[in-house]
């Protein structure tokens, strides 16, 4: 691809020339994260930041950006209703509390994600899994006694 910048729509042509379908499993370890973070940061952020907030045909490019190296593509990606479970693992796994905070936000976060997230260490964060509908049973009664009054709060 060479130093100069690219689109998103010209990488996902270039793949599909090349014969590779982009695909979720292409998301799995960390090395493949380091790659996208790489393809990534070649890209305008202003672009990153537009397909972050785009619906329909373009959609899978999301779980892609939830490897973004900019926080505020991944903040607006950790709100994307078409954010997949694979997705919602990589940005759950996020240094940025504010990004795991919107994920534990979003209404299509699955459960087992808010699970994980009902134990951050960030009290906004764990706030936002107990007012989430999907927020596991089990779950919500461990955040029933949680130490923070804003936590036990969001459950009413």
């Amino acid at each position: 691809m060479g130093d100069d910048p690219v689109s998103l729509m010209d990488y996902r042509r270039q793949r599909r020339t090349a014969g590779g379908a982009m695909h979720p499993s292409m998301l799995a370890d960390s090395t493949t994260a380091q790659a996208w973070e790489r393809i990534l940061a070649q890209i305008p952020r202003e672009e990153r930041l537009r397909y972050a907030g785009l619906l329909g045909e373009e959609i899978h490019l999301i779980d892609i950006l939830a490897f973004d190296p900019d926080p505020a593509v991944r903040r607006c990606v950790a709100l994307h209703p078409g954010l997949t479970l694979r997705g919602q693992w990589e940005l759950a796994r996020d240094a940025d509390a504010t990004i795991r905070e919107r994920l534990a936000s979003n209404p299509c976060t699955e459960p087992e994600v808010l699970a994980v997230l009902g134990r951050d260490l960030d009290p906004v964060g764990r706030r936002s899994v107990a007012a989430h509908e999907a927020t596991p049973e089990d779950v919500r009664r461990r955040l029933s006694r949680d130490k923070q009054p804003m936590v036990r709060a969001a459950l009413r």
